[in-house]
């Protein structure tokens, strides 16, 4: 595992104790989708946790397959797709080494590269170049940008840290601070579309 043990994200479902939700769908993904800003097909979402956004997306025709290490999160997305009536490939795994059935067409971030501990941060890059076709999309919302310390997670993001991370493997088609982000994360998050070279 090459972030906060298995353990701390199970402990973290079981007891109910996920801040990070937001109890439904991100508004800025509910617009990309009315927007139709990323074209349906085979979507991954690492650490979608109770999936929210998951299940927008199936909704709207995408293929989806999330990737979490919390049996108790894939449990509560498995049980919230059937009950939308959506098909969902909900897989209890570490992002970094399951082995999917073929490239993605788009992977949405959010919340999942500010988890993972930031010398990290290189391996994750390689690990989506890996999984996303080329021509395919990285995107998402990378947060948190005004975060005073080290420590995490989340653990800070930079903006110029992330284009200088990505822009070898992918091409950054759109960049901005969203002002439909939720009232805590405003300001402090930036959505990003990145396009696998």
């Amino acid at each position: 595992m090459t972030g906060p043990d298995p353990a701390f994200w199970e402990t973290a479902y079981q007891h109910k104790h996920t801040p990070w939700d937001l109890g439904g769908p991100t508004p800025v993904f509910v617009r990309l989708i009315a927007e139709q800003a990323v074209e349906p097909g085979r979507l991954l979402i690492p650490g979608a946790g109770r999936g929210y956004d998951a299940i927008a997306f199936a909704k709207a025709g995408f293929d989806v397959t999330t990737v979490d290490v919390s049996p108790s999160a894939c449990a509560e997305l498995r049980e919230a797709a059937a009950a939308a009536g959506v098909s969902i490939r909900v897989l209890e795994a570490d992002f970094f080494t399951f082995v999917p059935e073929a490239p993605f067409d788009a992977v949405l971030e959010y919340t999942f590269f500010c988890a993972i501990t930031p010398t990290l941060r290189a391996a994750y890059r390689d690990r989506m170049a890996a999984l996303i076709r080329p021509g395919g999309l990285l995107f998402g919302l990378f947060f948190p940008f005004n975060k005073e310390d080290e420590e995490g997670p989340p653990f800070r993001v930079k903006r110029e840290e992330i284009e200088a991370l990505f822009s070898d493997a992918f091409v950054l088609e759109r960049s901005e601070l969203p002002s439909d982000s939720i009232k805590p994360r405003a300001g402090n998050e930036r959505l990003m579309l990145w396009r696998r070279r």
